[in-house]
């Protein structure tokens, strides 16, 4: 299992199959998947957790990764960078989502932060964007921790509302 970062409460590591059922309790849950486009199903979430690793990883060199909390060796959530049509060369998009029982502990900022450091020091990416829906403010509270800058609104073919897109370049980190 590949270590792509560890702070000081979580390991950021790439995805193996046994995240599938840890990860139910993100993808399948109503309030974490509230700003996006709904909850999963138990397949799509067994089918993702086969993607990622068979093609993020040997196409970018990166993205999303699995967070495991130290204390208790279990998956929480993912965190990573990924490549989006928003992206030019030497860009990648963050995205995180933590299960509910993890909620206010500080650990989205701190694995968000870890993606963002990994990001510009292991993988050389020179931006980093982050789009969040303006009414998740906990998302926008973590980006704007993380020292990401708001540039303006992003309105996609199957949105019914702006997201709004911050972005921060290698050197800006706090």
């Amino acid at each position: 299992m590949t270590v792509v970062a560890r702070t000081e409460r979580l390991i950021l590591r790439h995805i193996i199959a046994a995240d599938a059922a840890p990860l139910y309790a993100v993808f399948c849950d109503a309030d974490v998947m509230r700003f996006s486009k709904g909850v999963k199903t138990e397949e799509w979430v067994d089918n993702w957790v086969r993607e990622i690793p068979a093609t993020h990883y040997p196409e970018w060199g990166f993205g999303l990764w699995t967070v495991e909390e130290k204390a208790a060796r279990s998956a929480i959530g993912y965190c990573g960078l990924f490549r989006t049509e928003l992206c030019a060369a030497g860009e990648a998009e963050i995205g995180y989502r933590l299960a509910t029982p993890f909620w206010g502990k500080g650990y989205a900022r701190e694995i968000a932060a870890a993606a963002c450091d990994a990001g510009f020091a292991q993988f050389g990416l020179s931006r980093i964007l982050g789009l969040v829906d303006p009414q998740n403010r906990g998302s926008v509270r973590v980006l704007e921790a993380l020292g990401m800058r708001y540039e303006g609104e992003i309105m996609k073919d199957w949105y019914d509302h702006p997201d709004h897109l911050y972005t921060l370049a290698r050197g800006e980190t706090p």
